[in-house]
């Protein structure tokens, strides 16, 4: 008889990883809790294509605006959660305060932190440098901390005991004092390619311009450079799910940039095309490790953004982790992935 077990999910690449879960686990009772955000339509688009049919699924909707509104979209489904003894928990970011609530909750042994993309690496730097499974960044205003505080304290949630947690993931890690590791074999991704065609290239975007990370100025330079490094190439450009309309139209002005309209996931698409591009780069996405790891055929590269180019705010901002800055956190990616791709800097 199959296992049951509960995924915390927020974006496609998390489903992707439940459904591997899935399989290697032999796990027959799911349940998906699945947080949305009315801010990115595409993405709960892309996670509804690739649920399973049999599973059953608890929506919640993302507000990180009204405190108690948004603490209670998830707190009043724990106690049911709780009652379904559940035998595994999967869960896939240690970071967003739902999730971590959730986990801290329920307790459950056999507690897996999936790949939130490289939010792992950032997780996993936390816990060999610091100690700390569950690296939470603290508000900067104290009225809206204090309110934290209060809302958490009524739902039961304040200063709950972190759980420790392993390992499900695609990245290279071994097991270790602090976790044990069950190797993600991605065997959806998992693909030869035969034919590509060495005169394209897949560029794989971010969000850097939306989440202002950087200038719209400065991120359409730094595609320019890539253009210029693949001279004479054809570059396709593949969206990330939170870039607006408004910068792709202007990249769509740009000459010498096609942009694919699809809501496969960047692996999906990479081996649903036929004589798909030889080249597939970017500046950090997931996708790349991924490709890297488990599509052949394909040379993947990652381009080093100057650091000049970034908001400098990022150089002292930590909104992702207590000890480790924006910028910090984005040299330890391109350093992770000169493990299995090449790294230029622009």
């Amino acid at each position: 008889m199959g296992k049951s077990a509960l995924f915390l999910v927020q974006t496609p690449l998390h489903v992707i990883n439940a459904l591997e879960a899935i399989k290697q686990f032999e796990i027959a009772e799911i349940t998906f809790f699945i947080v949305t955000s009315n801010r990115n339509e595409k993405w709960r688009l892309m996670m509804e294509r690739i649920l399973p049919l049999n599973a059953k699924k608890i929506y919640c909707i993302r507000d990180d605006f009204d405190i108690e509104k948004g603490t209670n979209a998830y707190a009043q489904h724990i106690p049911f959660l709780k009652a379904q003894n559940f035998e595994l928990v999967f869960f896939a970011d240690a970071r967003l305060y739902i999730f971590v609530d959730i986990v801290n909750s329920l307790r459950i042994e056999s507690t897996f932190l999936m790949d939130d993309g490289t939010g792992t690496l950032l997780a996993v730097h936390s816990l060999m440098e610091n100690g700390i499974y569950f690296d939470m960044s603290v508000s900067k205003s104290v009225i809206r901390q204090n309110e934290i505080e209060q809302v958490k304290r009524k739902h039961n949630l304040w200063k709950l005991a972190p759980i420790k947690y392993n390992l499900f993931t695609v990245f290279d890690y071994l097991s270790c004092d602090y976790f044990n590791v069950v190797n993600n074999k991605m065997t959806r991704l998992c693909y030869s390619h035969d034919e590509t065609d060495k005169d394209k290239v897949l560029f794989i975007g971010q969000p850097f311009v939306k989440i202002k990370h950087m200038t719209d100025e400065d991120y359409l330079r730094c595609l320019l450079n890539v253009k210029s490094f693949y001279d004479g190439k054809e570059v396709t450009y593949l969206p990330h799910p939170r870039e607006d309309s408004a910068f792709l139209n202007k990249l769509t002005s740009m000459e010498g940039f096609n942009i694919v309209d699809t809501i496969d996931t960047a692996e999906n698409y990479v081996t649903s095309i036929p004589n798909p591009p030889h080249t597939i780069c970017g500046f950090l996405s997931t996708s790349l490790w991924n490709i890297a790891k488990f599509q052949k055929g394909l040379n993947v590269a990652s381009f080093k953004i100057p650091e000049a180019l970034f908001n400098p705010e990022l150089k002292v901002k930590k909104t992702r982790s207590s000890y480790v800055t924006d910028l910090a956190f984005l040299n330890i990616i391109y350093q992770y992935y000169s493990k299995r791709m090449q790294v230029y800097s622009l």
